[in-house]
């Protein structure tokens, strides 16, 4: 058996209260209160669109990283690997 590579090679996967973590420090992210029936919440922050975080208790891909940090939050691929490098 070979390495695996990751298919985005600056962002390692991570369980999602890590990521959640690294929303709220780098980003100013933070949950909405009373954000709706069922267990997803919005969050929001003064700089960057609402999203809505539906990963729960499961380790998050890297793929899925990059999609929430550059399609739903819009940073830049630079932005995004500068916000995974220092989280």
């Amino acid at each position: 058996m070979g390495t695996v590579v990751s298919p985005v090679p600056w962002c390692p996967s991570m369980p999602a209260a890590r990521f959640k973590a690294l929303l709220f420090t780098q980003l100013g992210y933070a949950v909405v209160p009373k954000s709706g029936p069922g267990s997803h919440e919005w969050l929001e922050s003064a700089e960057h669109p609402r999203i809505r975080w539906a990963f729960h208790k499961r380790e998050i891909s890297s793929i899925e990283i990059r999609n929430v940090l550059i399609k739903q939050v819009g940073l830049t691929m630079e932005q995004a690997k500068e916000v995974v490098r220092h989280g």
